[in-house]
């Protein structure tokens, strides 16, 4: 049975995560296609957020604990999550749970269906402002110009990629940069979802 490593950065999320918790346990717990390895990185709280994760019943998944001595951010986080991850597909999920956990489940079926190794979703449409939507496209078709060609025109929200790439990125650690952008441009066979 494939495996799924699910990185979950936290800060100060204290007053969440029984939510969280009780959200994945409910969600995974009817996974059958896969299990899940959830790796939550504390980026630095102040708050207890590490003593409630250590306390919380995780119970339809295996889950490790990461905790940073101060907040380097979540790209630190996410890497540091992609280093200890042992899934044969490694995501991204946040605290909040802004993006529905069904998309972890969609990710993975798209990886297998198409033979990909990368798998971005894409949101359909997002209430935010015009002037937001325009730095937004405004943003993308600079990376697409100068940095990187395949850089989605919508942007991106959420990434399911293969151990092939985990590798790679394990590889070649980029501080203090984009891991998005690192993984776009890696060169890897890669889809969408909306």
């Amino acid at each position: 049975m494939a495996k799924v490593s699910v990185i979950i950065p936290v800060f100060n999320e204290s007053e969440n995560i029984d939510h969280l918790v009780q959200e994945l346990n409910s969600y995974f717990q009817y996974e059958t296609r896969f299990s899940t390895e959830v790796i939550f990185v504390n980026d630095g709280s102040s708050d207890d957020t590490m003593a409630k994760l250590k306390n919380a019943p995780h119970h339809s998944y295996s889950y490790k604990l990461i905790g940073f001595s101060m907040n380097f951010g979540s790209h630190a986080a996410l890497r540091a999550g992609i280093l200890r991850a042992k899934g044969d597909y490694i995501t991204f999920m946040y605290a909040d749970l802004q993006d529905p956990l069904t998309l972890v489940s969609q990710l993975y079926d798209e990886m297998e269906s198409k033979g990909v190794d990368i798998t971005w979703a894409f949101r359909n449409s997002t209430a935010v402002s015009k002037t937001e939507k325009l730095f937004s496209s405004a943003y993308a078709a600079l990376m697409r110009k100068y940095a990187v060609p395949n850089f989605p025109k919508k942007g991106f929200d959420v990434v399911m990629f293969s151990k092939k790439v985990k590798a790679c990125l394990d590889n070649n650690v980029e501080n203090n940069s984009s891991i998005f952008i690192q993984i776009l441009s890696l060169g890897f066979k890669q889809c969408g979802i909306t």
